[in-house]
């Protein structure tokens, strides 16, 4: 054993190793660590002239993975250093597969959002395509802040989840019938945090169900139901589906 560790340099003798190019290699070629260790050596690598491709060439860790560990590690790494997370949940981010894909979706949510959205993650084990849902939740509730129905959904991530779900109901159309309405009202239940999020939602879920019993539209049915808010709200994700579909289309032509 060399005389550093005899002498309790043991961390001094680690870190010089880990500052040389081949060293760092090395331990990328033998996957020795995890992702966000291993990816802490691929910004010194090309500092020192490594390319992509001659990182993948010496590793066998493609230039596509290298990003996705370097894009990780910048929300791994703000999630450990901020206040607002609570590290003892960090190791559901060390499974390449199922656990650090989400940190993709989350990373640019302002930071004390994402430390929210992280914990929600964490604690319901979502996968990616669910991280991206609550990505996108958010944008909704935040391009509706104003609006009657959304002002019942507070801002932890639960509710605004069940906000966007709450509007999924309200977006469906009566062939897809009352078992989707269903669906999406179970999945709303599950993550709303508040009372008010959940009347709501049971509330979309009733006017639906009562568009389908009448032959009518949901709007219809609020209206006959003398919910006023619930029409309002129906009128105005529809006419923002349809503006979505015509710039989606537009910008599909101009392409």
């Amino acid at each position: 054993r060399d005389p550093l560790w005899s002498r309790g340099l043991g961390d001094v003798y680690k870190r010089q190793d880990e500052n040389d190019p081949e060293f760092m290699l090395q331990l990328i070629r033998q996957r020795a660590g995890l992702w966000h260790k291993l990816a802490t050596f691929i910004r010194p690598l090309q500092s020192r002239g490594y390319q992509p491709n001659d990182i993948f060439e010496a590793c066998g860790i493609e230039p596509k993975e290298q990003a996705l560990w370097v894009t990780w590690l910048q929300c791994y790494a703000s999630l450990k250093d901020g206040a607002e997370f609570d590290n003892e949940k960090l190791s559901y981010f060390d499974d390449e597969f199922r656990g650090a894909p989400n940190l993709s979706q989350i990373m640019y949510l302002p930071a004390k959002v994402r430390a929210q959205a992280a914990m929600f993650i964490v604690e319901n084990e979502f996968e990616d395509a669910q991280s991206r849902e609550l990505v996108k939740a958010y944008e909704i509730k935040r391009s509706n802040v104003n609006t009657i129905a959304a002002r019942d959904f507070n801002d932890t991530p639960g509710d605004v989840l069940a906000y966007k779900l709450y509007r999924d109901i309200l977006e469906l159309q009566r062939y897809q019938g009352e078992e989707e309405a269903t669906k999406i009202y179970d999945r709303g239940i599950k993550y709303a945090a508040s009372d008010t999020a959940r009347e709501r939602l049971g509330s979309a879920v009733k006017m639906f169900t009562m568009a389908m019993e009448t032959g009518t539209s949901t709007v219809a049915a609020a209206d006959a139901a003398g919910n006023e808010n619930v029409a309002a709200e129906v009128q105005v994700v529809r006419l923002e589906a349809v503006t979505y579909k015509q710039q989606k289309q537009a910008t599909n032509i101009e392409g």
